[in-house]
């Protein structure tokens, strides 16, 4: 067995207990966000975290006007409503259709990269004072055949190497398609290492077998699954674990992973799950965001920080 097939074998075990300081116990409880088709929430990123509290910039995957959101923070209390401030677009650069995915830049606490379902990315710059977002500069991700529907997007610094992990969502029998390789800010360029295909095992039908992901700073990736039927639902989701690998080698394009040996973290019976994040710390975890399209958005998982 080579290299890549022996790391992809490797998965995680139900009952994680990891850096997150979390482990996989019953489903974390939704709290609403925002109502409406319009504020469905399609990537993820945390801002900062405080006592009892955590601010994350969240996007939108809207198509239309201005008029039409396309970025948010929210203030997620560990008690109480979540607020939601909607943040304007910056003029000088052109409105992005359907945005799917975002991330933090590593070793940034004000640097993001959002991500369209074509492959564009956004390198943002937020300031922490105003709420104002500058375009730093825009890059593509190399095209393929394979990536018509990106929905997740993520990035890591791992062995002083920025990389980037992202993937097709598949739907049905089409497979979803992971990819690595890295990311070069100063070049604003995205180099492709390896991918591959794989199906979740659950949920069965009307399946997006990618909807979002995460990689922690150890390797581990963690991805979302969605059943999307429509904008009346009904919806489901599960979360997974996928192991860890050395994201930063190339590898075989053309492996195909087993759903088989596929076990969700989490079931979501009636969420569409389209967001996740990875909160540090001991009282951190897995937080996640939905899309629940008429129904508007919701939140869910532990993400603030305990009282000195």
């Amino acid at each position: 067995m080579n290299q890549g097939k022996k790391v992809f074998a490797s998965l995680l075990v139900m009952g994680l207990s990891s850096l997150w300081g979390w482990t996989a116990t019953a489903n974390p409880t939704w709290r609403p966000v925002q109502p409406g088709k319009r504020k469905g929430i399609s990537g993820l990123a945390l801002i900062q975290k405080q006592a009892q509290l955590c601010q994350f910039l969240a996007v939108h995957d809207n198509k239309g006007d201005k008029d039409q959101p396309r970025l948010a923070v929210l203030g997620v209390p560990s008690q109480g409503s979540i607020t939601y401030q909607s943040l304007a677009w910056p003029t000088q650069s052109s409105l992005p259709l359907d945005l799917e995915a975002l991330t933090l830049v590593p070793n940034t606490q004000t640097e993001f990269l959002a991500v369209t379902s074509l492959g564009v990315v956004y390198h943002l710059q937020l300031d922490l004072q105003t709420n104002a977002v500058k375009v730093l500069h825009t890059a593509q991700i190399p095209p393929g055949t394979k990536l018509s529907n990106i929905e997740g997007f993520a990035l890591q610094q791992i062995d002083d190497q920025l990389i980037a992990v992202w993937a097709h969502r598949g739907q049905d029998t089409d497979p979803a398609v992971l990819f690595w390789g890295q990311y070069f800010p100063d070049q604003a360029k995205i180099k492709v290492n390896g991918s591959m295909a794989f199906q979740v095992p659950w949920p069965q039908q009307n399946v997006r077998h990618i909807s979002d992901l995460k990689i922690a700073p150890d390797g581990l990736l963690y991805i979302t699954a969605a059943s999307d039927p429509g904008d009346k639902g009904p919806f489901q989701s599960a979360v997974y674990g996928m192991g860890s690998f050395p994201f930063h080698q190339a590898q075989a394009a053309s492996q195909q992973r087993d759903k088989s040996t596929l076990t969700p973290l989490y079931r979501f019976p009636f969420n569409k799950v389209e967001a996740i994040e990875l909160v540090p710390g001991k009282a951190g975890g897995i937080v996640l965001a939905s899309d629940d399209e008429k129904f508007g958005s919701s939140l869910a998982g532990q993400c603030w920080a305990e009282p000195n």
